[in-house]
């Protein structure tokens, strides 16, 4: 099948039929979901709702999905150009934080620094403020206790006199 590449619409009408039915039951895994993509990839066998099914059932679940899975979804419904589901496919590239995650909307969103963030503003797990930090770790430099680095002589030769307890250097 791989080697041919175009199939007559009327073939694939039922089996897109049952695996749209499928996705608005929910009743198709991840993996299930993974292996159709590809098969219609490998068959050339674009069909829009289709893909839009996918895009509306596993919105709300591209957070548990598997970056693996995430990676060659996007990189279908982009060779695709599925244009209809823009914020699933946003949503592909950058996953959305959780509640629960220190950067929930805190970490500036990127799509939205670039200037059009599809999922807009009330979903989007990402802060659109343009002073927002772009990573937590810009918070995170360790600071050190004190400003006196001593070197190796200076430290067991000298304890008292190069800064000893008063500067954080030993526990009395």
């Amino acid at each position: 099948m791989a080697r041919t590449k175009f199939f007559d619409g009327d073939i694939l009408r039922d089996p897109s039929f049952v695996l749209k039915r499928l996705l608005q039951r929910d009743q198709l895994s991840s993996a299930q979901v993974n292996d159709a993509l590809q098969c219609l990839w490998e068959i050339n066998a674009y069909d829009q709702n289709v893909l839009s099914a996918i895009a509306s059932t596993f919105k709300g679940k591209l957070a548990s999905l598997e970056p693996i899975y995430r990676q060659t979804w996007r990189e279908i419904f982009e060779g695709f150009k599925h244009d209809r589901d823009k914020d699933f496919r946003q949503l592909l590239e950058t996953p959305p934080l959780t509640a629960a995650s220190p950067g929930y909307q805190k970490i500036r969103c990127f799509h939205h620094s670039k200037g059009f963030c599809a999922v807009g503003d009330k979903a989007c797990t990402y802060s659109h403020d343009p002073r927002a930090p772009l990573t937590l770790e810009m918070f995170s430099v360790p600071m050190r206790a004190s400003p006196l680095v001593m070197t190796q002589n200076q430290y067991t030769m000298g304890r008292t006199i190069y800064g000893g307890a008063r500067n954080g250097q030993f526990a009395a």
